[in-house]
This record gives C-alpha cells, structure tokens and sequence, in this order.
C-alpha cells in the first residue's frame, strides 16, 4: 500500500458486502445460496440464534461481522501487490462461468428459477463464489509469475540464457 491507491482495501469488502445483502433477497432454495454468500459473516450465526435476533438484522449483522474478515482480504492483496487486471479477469471469468455452470446443471432455465426463485439468484451466487475463487487462484498466479520472472532473472545473471 506504499504511497498507492488500496484498490482491494474497498473493493473487495464492497463488492462482497452488496453480493452478499442481494443475495439475502434472493437467497435460493432453503437459503442455500444467501448461506454460501455470506460465509465471511456466517460466523456470527450461532450468536444470532441464542440471543433471537430478528430475520430483518440478519443481513447487516452478516455484514458487519465479514466486513473485517473481507477487509483483511483485501488488505492481502495489496500488501501482496497482485495485479489488478488478473484479479480483475479471474473474478468476472470465474462469476460468469459458476453462474452458467450453475443454471445449465439443470434440464431448463424453468426448472433452475423453479429450484431457486430467480436468475438473480444464480447471478449474485456466480459474484460471491468468483470472489472467493478469484482471491486465492490470484494470489497463486502472482507467486507463479513473481517465480517465473525470478528464475528468468536468475538465470540471465548466471549467463545461462
């Protein structure tokens, strides 16, 4: 974060904070999908049930209770410096190949709304899961390439080119 922009300190709690408070009205059959949305927040489920909060505070608890763990997250990525446009890429390819994956596991669009409401459903679950997947395949792939680019340099030092 030295001197720059933090991109993932906002974005990434952001982009979960919405996916997840849509998700929560869309939530998918039995609320599956809100339950796999909200995973950084869920923790704070069992304190929700013994003190017999609302269903109405329910979104923003989950909020409020992921927010450190997906600002943590972010604060990651920038002190890893991984590069914007691979995450970037790796999010929107990973939100919109589970959201297909997802819907197409099923014999018609009709019998996927049937199985969980609405394609909104299935859009907002592709968001929430391409964030959990895009953090750490861009985070592998930064390692991967920093190697790379290491071995290469070390290599041209050498004189083995």
């Amino acid at each position: 974060m030295r001197g720059r922009y933090p991109f993932y300190l906002w974005l990434i709690p952001l982009v979960w904070a919405i996916g997840t408070t849509a998700q929560h009205r869309f939530p998918g059959d039995e609320n599956a999908l809100y339950i796999l949305s909200a995973i950084p927040g869920f923790w704070v489920a069992p304190i929700f049930m013994l003190a017999h909060i609302s269903k109405e505070a329910i979104p923003l608890g989950v909020v409020l209770a992921g927010l450190p763990v997906v600002v943590l997250v972010g604060w990651m990525l920038e002190r890893l410096g991984v590069p914007k446009l691979l995450w970037v890429f790796l999010f929107v390819s990973l939100s919109v190949a589970i959201c297909h994956l997802t819907v197409t596991s099923y014999p018609s669009i009709e019998r996927a709304i049937g199985a969980n409401g609405s394609l909104w459903a299935y859009r907002l679950l592709g968001v929430n899961l391409g964030l959990y997947l895009s953090v750490p395949l861009s985070i592998v792939a930064t390692v991967v390439i920093r190697s790379v680019k290491g071995c290469r340099a070390i290599r041209k030092t050498c004189g083995e080119s």
